[in-house]
């Protein structure tokens, strides 16, 4: 193995102990987004006609109304867009979590502590009863099992 597909497979296991942290980004852009779509639909089943008395289309009301159509196009892009990144890193947790259940029980939680809990090496081996090392150990094991399947899987 090389140092490459570890450095890979760490930055793939930070992403995923990173999971919640982005859907709830995503999910408060989603909503912005979402509530800027339906604002500017309010906005749109207007008749703006340019004059007074609605007799007759201005051109920069014709103007107005197909920049707000683009607007609308625009969230409407966004929100779909948004959805489909969230539902893509569920797929790649759902994945990730396979893949890390099949590891043995203290590399599984190495993993936990130092890539969802964001612990240093110190404080994992304090809390595994091991020295430093031994975790770190135990992490580069993990890390070389994970390889092979996260290449066969094609999990990016």
């Amino acid at each position: 193995m090389t140092d490459c597909e570890r450095a890979a497979v760490r930055r793939l296991l930070w992403r995923w102990g990173r999971f919640a942290e982005f859907c709830d980004a995503r999910q408060r852009e989603l909503d912005f987004y979402a509530d800027k779509l339906e604002s500017s639909r309010d906005l749109g089943g207007r008749v703006m006609d340019g004059q007074p008395h609605g007799s007759g289309i201005s051109d920069p009301t014709a103007r107005v109304a197909l920049s707000m159509d683009r607007i609308i196009d625009s969230y409407a892009e966004l929100v779909e867009k948004i959805g489909a990144s969230i539902e893509n890193e569920k797929r790649f947790k759902l994945t990730i979590d396979e893949l890390i259940n099949a590891l043995p029980r203290e590399q599984r939680r190495i993993i936990e502590l130092r890539y969802i809990d964001g612990h240093q090496w110190a404080f994992i081996g304090m809390k595994m009863v091991m020295d430093e090392r031994t975790a770190q150990r135990l992490d580069e094991k993990a890390v070389e099992a994970l390889i092979p399947a996260i290449t066969i899987m094609g999990v990016r």
